[in-house]
């Protein structure tokens, strides 16, 4: 009886210190070699968080650049009342003529045929193409101004006063459309006008879909060709007519 119940309890012995062997295993020190350590916080490498760039500040133009500018007002172009001899330049817009001067005022809204040039005047306006010489309500200080050419853009329409910075040009000239300027700005500088924050007018023509439906509406109602009054633009200011024939009489 001893012998067989020693051969029972040895086997559990046995289990039983295997057991109590690996149990002491996995729960060794931390500090033991067998056990995995966790990486301290320390030792753990922090990627840094990229901080987003501010805006820039949109491009302004400078005040040393704006000062070279004399400032000229719309009801400074012609003296008014108008007098018996007509329109009449002021003795400053005399003056200013060939000088750079800075006027602020209204982009027009109208497509000009000429892609350098935009109508400019004090207060809101809309013309209508299709309405040259039948219901012109633009004033007469209207400004033309040219813009530098660039291909496939043309200056595009902003509803917010707008300053021209530029080299003042009077006198009666023909433009593309047909109608006599008498007052030009060469633009060299575009600001807002309660600001020196530069702009930029330009853009495709392509993009500008109101331009296009205008010019498509006044494609239409020309049938295909140009205004009988609408000229070519030329270098004298007035196109001097060819004198007409008269048929002799035949005895």
């Amino acid at each position: 009886m001893k012998a067989s119940a020693l051969l029972l309890v040895c086997p559990l012995l046995m289990l039983g210190l295997c057991g109590w062997m690996s149990l002491g295993r996995d729960t060794a020190t931390p500090g033991s070699a067998s056990s995995p350590t966790a990486p301290s916080p320390s030792a753990v490498a922090l990627t840094p968080v990229p901080t987003p760039a501010s805006p820039q500040p949109p491009p302004s133009l400078e005040p040393t650049v704006a000062g070279t500018y004399e400032t000229l007002a719309f009801q400074e172009i012609f003296v008014s009342p108008v007098g018996p001899r007509g329109l009449e330049y002021t003795a400053k817009s005399q003056r200013l003529a060939g000088q750079k001067v800075k006027m602020t005022g209204h982009m027009v809204r109208h497509y000009h045929d000429d892609p350098r040039v935009f109508l400019f005047t004090a207060t809101p306006n809309t013309h209508d193409q299709r309405e040259y010489m039948l219901a012109d309500s633009l004033p007469v200080s209207l400004v033309h101004v040219f813009l530098e050419a660039r291909p496939g853009q043309a200056p595009d329409w902003r509803p917010r006063s707008i300053t021209v910075y530029g080299t003042l040009e009077t006198g009666p000239q023909q433009e593309v459309d047909g109608r006599i300027s008498h007052v030009r700005l060469h633009a060299e500088h575009v600001t807002e006008g309660t600001t020196t924050t530069l702009l930029e007018l330009r853009r495709p023509i392509v993009l500008q879909r109101s331009r296009m439906k205008a010019a498509q509406a006044t494609a239409t109602t020309n049938s295909g060709e140009r205004q009988p009054h609408l000229r070519p633009r030329t270098d004298a200011p007035f196109p001097q007519s060819k004198p007409t024939q008269t048929p002799s009489s035949s005895s």
